[in-house]
């Protein structure tokens, strides 16, 4: 919505959809093959001609229709899983949260970190506390404030927002997880997809009921 790559007319939600549509597929191709193009992004003056802050503040997105959302436990486990100490399940002491952590803010020291995590886990010393506060704080770096960060730009561009919570986890996957881990990261996926409707997908040996 922010890049102009397409060279689809943006005159209305039709004219993009028919355009879109009729897109040279090997286009596509080559441009995914530009390595500037890659993640991280990069302002290259052709796909992306500013960075998407200004375009956020300059209320320049397409304004279409926007519809987006977040997973209630959005840092539960998928994420945490693979940047905690061992056995962080159990709990957590407050210099493991602060070092797991070192993800978003590289300096340990940085005050700001050390504001945030007092916020977030009231001073507290209990594990189970620590452990809460620190995948609610992956959770909301990494999605939570930038989905609400896009929100905003589109509603205060004019573009109508649809925003939803996804709140099921799949009974599956309680199976295989701990008992405080709620809707992750990911989640959603089976029902967009429709595994909840099917009877005979299986993965890792489980079916999908």
């Amino acid at each position: 919505m922010v890049a102009n790559m397409s060279g689809c007319s943006t005159e209305s939600t039709e004219m993009i959809r028919d355009c879109m549509k009729n897109l040279d597929l090997q286009k596509i191709v080559e441009l995914a093959q530009i390595v500037e193009l890659r993640y991280p992004l990069t302002i290259d003056g052709l796909f992306l001609t500013k960075s998407v802050d200004e375009v956020f503040r300059n209320h320049e997105i397409i304004n279409v229709p926007f519809m987006t959302g977040v997973n209630r436990d959005e840092g539960g486990w998928f994420l945490a899983k693979f940047y905690s100490p061992p056995n962080w399940t159990e709990g957590m002491t407050l210099e493991e949260v602060k070092s797991s952590l070192s993800l978003l803010y590289p300096d340990p020291l940085d005050v700001a970190l050390n504001l945030i995590i007092d916020e977030y886990t009231g001073k507290s010393e209990d594990p189970h506390k620590l452990r809460k506060a620190y995948t609610d704080l992956l959770g909301d770096f990494l999605f939570n404030f930038p989905v609400q960060k896009s929100i905003n730009a589109h509603k205060d561009s004019g573009a109508p927002v649809y925003f939803y919570e996804y709140n099921f986890v799949p009974q599956m996957l309680k199976e295989t997880r701990p008992d405080f881990v709620g809707a992750d990261h990911a989640d959603d996926l089976f029902t967009v997809f429709g595994f909840c409707f099917t009877t005979h997908v299986k993965l890792n040996g489980r079916c999908m009921v």
